[in-house]
């Protein structure tokens, strides 16, 4: 029993020591005062990326003017709450192979909002079109020895098209010019390090389901 004793006790040493070691991992943004909400569209009444894009946008505009609150916006995955898909790219015109990404569909603010900081150029702002922003791994990776900003990468984003048949669905390449560098973020799990993820807008690629989130 005492041997048994001393095993659970180690054990739990153990877990409080990996526990006290995760509360003191910066996730790469500050979830106090952070409120979020998860919502699905369905799909017979928003079946268009546009009717999505500006359901959110009225949506965003409604909170915006509550009282109490400082930020909004909308994501499609949150960090730490879904698997992040990932995507290739390329630059074109460039030699650079393809490489391999994190994907994240944001609306403007959603930095501001999960204060997640700015590290060069600028957030993406209402009536932009066609920009994105990458973090710093993606950065150091892809560019290590040069200037990532104003250069234009190509992804293929799904679209799908509603026709006689049922729907219609393609890869369409997409062109996104680079505006800012952001801060990494730990979007899977606070144990492993930040991976290369760029953020390009969810007006253009507006999925069904999606976070709303208030500071």
């Amino acid at each position: 029993e005492v041997a048994l004793s001393l095993v659970l006790l180690a054990g739990a040493g153990l877990l409080m020591k990996s526990f006290v070691r995760l509360l003191s991992v910066d996730p790469g943004f500050n979830p106090r005062g952070l409120l979020t909400v998860d919502m699905e569209l369905p799909e017979s009444r928003y079946p268009e990326v546009a009717q999505r894009a500006e359901f959110v946008s009225s949506v965003l505009e409604r909170l915006d003017s509550l009282p109490g609150v400082g930020a909004v916006a909308a994501i499609n995955a949150m960090p730490l709450t879904k698997t992040s898909a990932r995507n290739g790219f390329n630059v074109p015109g460039s030699s650079q192979e393809m490489g391999l990404a994190g994907f994240r569909a944001v609306t403007p603010g959603y930095f501001e909002a999960m204060e997640i900081p700015l590290i060069r150029g600028r957030f993406p702002a209402r009536g932009d079109n066609g920009v994105g922003v990458i973090n710093q791994s993606m950065a150091r990776r892809y560019w290590p020895n040069e200037d990532p900003l104003g250069k234009v990468i190509e992804t293929p984003l799904v679209t799908r098209t509603r026709t006689a048949q049922g729907w219609d669905l393609r890869f369409v390449p997409k062109q996104f010019q680079i505006v800012g560098i952001v801060g990494d973020v730990r979007h899977l799990t606070l144990t492993a390090g930040p991976e290369p993820e760029m953020y390009l807008l969810y007006s253009q690629m507006a999925t069904q389901d999606f976070t709303l989130l208030m500071r």
